[in-house]
């Protein structure tokens, strides 16, 4: 076995590995900004809110990453005000596709939790004062 070929390619290697903690990092902390509004929107008595809130999550849990990587970096491009952009970069649509299938899965785990929550803890919560929001 070569060792050579390793050790030349390892910056390399290093690299590739800082761009993906890079990427991942970002969109975990964008994707759960994004899902925490998702979440309340989903739990929300209102269709307006509910419906497109849970379609998107519906979607987004529903199809492959990879099929959603290859929609918005092959298909976004397709479209005339879109071209010469940053969705021509592989990292943008990455981002974009991390952070949407990252904050559809993170806001069923919120809706979840809190759908779990018990009534008393509720309503020990409204005696301390606490919004309903809160």
């Amino acid at each position: 076995m070569d060792f050579s070929l390793i050790i030349e390619s390892f910056p390399v290697y290093l690299q590739g590995l800082w761009t993906t903690v890079w990427l991942v990092g970002i969109s975990l902390v964008i994707g759960l900004c994004v899902s925490v509004p998702l979440a309340i929107a989903r739990n929300s008595t209102n269709y307006a809110l509910s419906l497109p809130s849970w379609g998107f999550i519906y979607f987004f849990r529903g199809t492959p990453l990879l099929v959603q990587l290859y929609l918005i970096y092959y298909g976004m491009d397709q479209f005339f005000p879109v071209k010469d952009t940053l969705w021509e970069h592989a990292w943008f649509c990455a981002l974009v596709a991390f952070v949407l299938n990252t904050s559809a899965y993170t806001a069923e785990i919120i809706r979840g939790a809190i759908n779990g929550l018990p009534k008393g803890e509720v309503e020990a919560a409204k005696a301390y004062g606490m919004s309903k929001f809160m």
